[in-house]
């Protein structure tokens, strides 16, 4: 068996940990979707998920292996609305 961070903590505290982490991932496989639609706006994505900027650089972490990365291409300061968007890094 694989010794983890969690292995110490009463088993109430590592079925807590295992729900949040489950829960995260749903976010991340639900932010993927939406972006997989096209550009989506910053409130678009804290519909999904209030950290989204923590769950979109998971996702980053999983896809740029796979030749994808998420920008933030576009900010109005004015109003506070940021776009992102699903993209394709070139090979070299």
């Amino acid at each position: 068996m694989t010794e983890t961070l969690f292995d110490d903590l009463p088993y109430e505290a590592q079925r807590d940990c295992a729900v949040e982490i489950a829960r995260f991932a749903g976010q991340v496989a639900r932010i993927w979707d939406r972006l997989c639609r096209g550009p989506a706006t910053n409130a678009e994505l804290a519909a999904i998920s209030r950290k989204y900027t923590g769950r979109i650089s998971e996702l980053r972490r999983a896809i740029h292996r796979h030749g994808y990365d998420i920008l933030c291409y576009d900010h109005d300061h004015r109003t506070g609305v940021s776009w992102y968007r699903l993209v394709t890094l070139e090979r070299r």
